[in-house]
């Protein structure tokens, strides 16, 4: 098993990641811009990508998408039910308001919206797939139980904690407390985190010590 990380400077340090099985089969967890970097290494190294996983619908998660889309046959895409229209739309995507415009043309027919909180093999990984909302109405947690990653998308940074409240529009403020208090439950306090940007491969325990905006969250 392998994990790549793809970080986009110009997007905010923006990550993307890609899990890769021992058969060469991929799973995408959101874009971050780095569509044609991607598609290179998988192309270089024979990898067949399969699934795409987005955290959350803003724009810099889902720009370039449109690449990866076209380049395989039949690739499945999951995205919050709630954020499905950030896919097709500047204004709900956050885009506008960066004066990015980004939006797929056409819609997708093999996207697979998250409702609810679902546990799914992909790949041979097992994922734990939680709707949490909060920093949008359809934020997605993916826990991949085999190794005890999550992938969080921007709810909670090495040093920080996602926009939120008044800051964006579509977040619900208490929702996107009761987000960060759940990374922290005892549940999760070995897992390693994988966030949206910035620095990833980190133990929640430690983001315990050292964050102390989310601290203040969950006394």
């Amino acid at each position: 098993m392998e994990i790549k990380v793809f970080q986009n400077e110009l997007f905010n340090n923006g990550n993307s990641y890609l899990l890769i099985n021992d058969k060469k089969e991929a799973i995408l967890i959101d874009l971050a811009n780095k569509a044609d970097e991607i598609l290179e290494y998988i192309e270089k190294n024979n990898i067949n990508l399969t699934t795409i996983l987005i955290t959350h619908g803003h724009f810099d998660h889902l720009v370039s998408i449109e690449k990866v889309l076209t380049k395989f046959n039949n690739l499945k895409l999951y995205i919050g039910k709630e954020d499905e229209v950030c896919l097709y739309d500047p204004e709900m995507n956050a885009g506008a308001s960066r004066n990015n415009f980004w939006k797929l043309e056409n819609k997708y027919k093999n996207t697979i919206l998250i409702d609810k909180s679902i546990s799914l093999n992909i790949n041979d990984f097992n994922f734990d797939i939680y709707l949490m909302k909060g920093h949008t109405p359809g934020t997605v947690f993916y826990h991949l139980v085999d190794l005890n990653y999550m992938f969080c998308g921007d709810t909670l940074f090495k040093e920080k904690i996602g926009f939120h409240g008044k800051e964006m529009k579509r977040c619900n403020d208490d929702i996107f407390k009761k987000s960060i208090q759940f990374l922290y439950t005892n549940k999760f306090k070995d897992t390693t985190l994988f966030p949206g940007h910035h620095e990833s491969n980190i133990k929640i325990s430690e983001i315990k010590k050292i964050n102390i905006i989310a601290n203040e969250f969950i006394k």
